[in-house]
């Protein structure tokens, strides 16, 4: 905790941290088991998403 800092702010500071970090995703992702066929499925679908919302920014 910095000095003259409130509860409030260092909550606010440490959810930032751990958000940048994705230690939140890390550990959602590791909660229940997948296949690397799933994975790859995943991932993929994930990549055509953002494709998508690339594409339609443009």
């Amino acid at each position: 905790m910095r000095p003259d800092e409130s509860l409030e702010s260092l909550l606010r500071r440490f959810k930032r941290g751990v958000s940048v970090e994705g230690i939140t995703r890390v550990f959602r992702s590791k909660m229940s088991f997948l296949s690397k066929g799933e994975k790859r499925r995943l991932k993929r679908k994930r990549a055509e998403r953002r494709r998508k919302r690339h594409a339609y920014e443009r």
